[in-house]
């Protein structure tokens, strides 16, 4: 199960899950749905990893603070990455300048919503609630992309110990 976690995933949990809620739905109507193993697995694998990355989903000051968690993550295991002379994803190598704005919102536009709103479909689900603090802090950081100075995490050069503060907009 913790291999759902794995982003390199994402696209093929996704469409297991749809499969899933095209079976549930088409018996929408029948309150009696026996749902298989493969299926209720499926459906635990998409929580988990909607769990994984759910930050994007909770209140705006709290997402604050776990983007900055995020980020002094990254950030860390590149470092440590590079010390072991392996590749480092750009987003994890302190050296290259981050427009979080830039970066939050393309992950929620690609990978969050698209899972949250899947997983809302689940019969007798509803995660209207995240879903509305997802758009919200996707409007967020889009608002903050379009003003002049979009908030970065400088390279090493100069570089805090942690990411600057984000602006709530």
């Amino acid at each position: 199960m913790i291999l759902a976690t794995d982003n390199a995933e994402h696209d093929l949990l996704l469409g297991r899950l749809d499969k899933v809620n095209q079976v549930l739905g088409s018996s929408s109507g029948n309150h009696s749905i026996m749902v298989s193993d493969l299926e209720q697995l499926c459906i635990l694998e998409t929580a988990l990893h909607a769990a994984d990355i759910s930050s994007s989903g909770k209140p705006w000051h709290i997402y604050q603070q776990w983007t900055e968690r995020l980020c002094v993550e990254f950030r860390s295991q590149g470092d440590l990455e590079k010390e072991r002379g392996l590749a480092v994803l750009p987003f994890m190598d302190r050296t290259i300048e981050l427009p979080i704005s830039h970066f939050q919102a393309g992950f929620i536009e690609a990978i969050v919503f698209p899972l949250y709103e899947r997983l809302d479909q689940v019969v007798d689900l509803d995660l209207s609630h995240v879903l509305h603090n997802i758009k919200s802090n996707l409007a967020s950081w889009k608002e903050t992309e379009r003003r002049a100075q979009p908030e970065t995490w400088r390279g090493a050069n100069g570089s805090p110990a942690l990411p600057p503060r984000i602006k709530a907009v």
